[in-house]
């Protein structure tokens, strides 16, 4: 397992020397919070996550989520949500996926979105606040992760 775990933390260090120079903005670290961890939807729970995001010079939003405490060998949807709190987004964009272990811990490290996409009328060119949601739906029940506030300019 030692070896399993510096072999992953080996290739993070080398593939950052290639990746990092061609980001022009600081990386973001907002702790993810478990939504419904208490049967409601209102941006409060107990932190089981985090997201992390950065810009590249273009301004196209690369992003990572990851979650603890999830259902065990689940899929979550992955949307990014227009506003910071579930009172004032009005529309959301699908992002893409993530999928937890056996001990419900999942993360997608390789999220993006094109400038192109965050300046259509979804969201628009400028200053922006936006929530990142993991959720999947079981037996009419709804398992909800979000990181907010996001908070980057689209150009």
């Amino acid at each position: 397992m030692k070896k399993v775990l510096a072999v992953v933390l080996l290739v993070i260090a080398i593939s950052s020397v290639f990746i990092a120079p061609a980001f022009a903005k600081t990386t973001h670290h907002v702790a993810a919070i478990h939504d419904t961890a208490d049967g409601t939807i209102d941006n409060l729970g107990p932190v089981a996550g985090f997201c992390t995001y950065n810009q590249n010079g273009a301004g196209d939003l690369r992003l990572t989520f990851y979650i603890t405490g999830g259902r065990p060998n689940t899929t979550y949807s992955i949307g990014l949500f227009n506003g910071p709190t579930w009172t004032t987004w009005t529309m959301a964009y699908a992002i893409g996926m993530l999928t937890t272990d056996a001990a419900g811990r999942g993360i997608n490290p390789n999220i993006w979105i094109p400038v192109s996409t965050l300046q259509e009328p979804w969201l628009g060119s400028g200053p922006q606040s936006c929530m990142l949601v993991a959720s999947n739906v079981y037996f009419g029940a709804r398992d909800i992760f979000d990181a907010a506030p996001l908070n980057f300019t689209v150009p």
